[in-house]
């Protein structure tokens, strides 16, 4: 009897292991883009299946709300009209995805508290696998094969935004298959 439950036990076994596979990766910073990137060590990785869609329409608008500032700040330093008035449309469109997804303050509030939610929820949650970015910028896991989130999270470069306060924030998704080994190298800039 002993031995057909060790049998059976090693079945299960062998099932389960055949259906891991890997993520691995290299985490970096950039403080320019003319730097040379440098190893983020310590930055948090979290592996999910959860939501993310609030925490990346966030980011979304901050990057368009940056980008405004760079155009407008560009215009003050320079006399040539040409690049003023192709600037000019640039910021035209950027506002207007920037209106049709925030139409108001009231509502990019909201967003911003729920984004924070969200991301709260992530680091909570302890079905999430977190890894911590070693000293040579590496992290590495083997995990159940599916579809995951990587929301990472810079332990060197900072945002002045609500959500990215603590650290930017970098999602990718990915897929995991059996057996097999997902790289996914991560660069804050």
């Amino acid at each position: 009897m002993k031995k057909i439950y060790f049998l059976l036990l090693t079945i299960v076994l062998l099932l389960t292991s055949c259906n891991k596979g890997a993520i691995n990766g290299y985490v970096t910073y950039q403080l320019s883009e003319f730097a040379t990137p440098a190893i983020d060590q310590y930055a948090e990785i979290y592996i999910t299946k959860d939501n993310v869609d609030t925490i990346n329409l966030f980011l979304e608008i901050i990057e368009l709300k940056e980008n405004i500032h760079s155009y407008q700040q560009t215009i003050k330093r320079t006399n040539n009209q040409q690049i003023i008035d192709s600037l000019q449309k640039e910021i035209s469109k950027k506002e207007l995805l920037l209106n049709n997804k925030t139409p108001n303050e009231r509502i990019f509030n909201l967003l911003s508290n729920r984004a924070m939610q969200n991301l709260i929820d992530i680091e909570d949650n302890k079905r999430n696998l977190k890894k911590i970015v070693d000293n040579e910028g590496l992290y590495s896991t083997t995990i159940k094969a599916g579809n995951y989130n990587i929301v990472a999270i810079s332990e060197t470069i900072k945002k002045n935004n609500f959500l990215e306060r603590h650290g930017k924030i970098v999602i990718k998704q990915v897929t995991v298959n059996n057996k097999e080994q997902e790289k996914v190298n991560i660069n804050f800039k």
